[in-house]
């Protein structure tokens, strides 16, 4: 338990696993060095990652061991693409991916949970005002 804590906060090691990954993504990514030319790549323009792709990477022999490494559960790779897609775009960049990983390295805690729970609360009382907003306009309606 307690290595498994050392490993958790060792930020170099998620680095070296952060950087092992950008090498493989990069692999998959057609024509990447035709795209960069001149010019720096950028992970945000140039390594989108798009559910075809991640299904190649999820199945890929490194990936999972770099996953493995950063403490994060296998079976979880089938979902984890729309876990990281945090602004819903349909494709993750590289940053996004990693910001994402960090965040899901280890097991879930109390707070991860506590916090849920009130983000779904918060949630449901907006759903239940725009419930009432809707039953207003429509009994306005009905009565005209």
């Amino acid at each position: 338990r307690v290595q498994k804590q050392i490993r958790l906060n060792d930020e170099q090691l998620v680095a070296e696993k952060l950087h092992a990954l950008l090498e493989v993504v990069s692999v998959h990514v057609p024509g990447l060095a035709a795209r960069s030319g001149n010019r720096t790549i950028t992970l945000e323009e140039d390594l989108r990652i798009t559910p075809q792709l991640w299904e190649v990477l999820r199945k890929d022999d490194k990936v999972r061991e770099i996953f493995r490494g950063l403490d994060i559960n296998e079976s979880e790779l089938r979902d984890l693409f729309d876990t990281l897609d945090s602004d819903g775009s349909g494709e993750i960049d590289f940053t996004e991916m990693c910001h994402g990983l960090t965040k899901l390295r280890g097991d879930a805690n109390r707070s991860d949970v506590v916090g849920i729970k009130l983000y779904c609360r918060s949630i449901q009382a907006q759903l239940a005002e725009i419930q009432a907003d809707i039953q207003g306009v429509l009994a306005v309606q009905t009565s005209q």
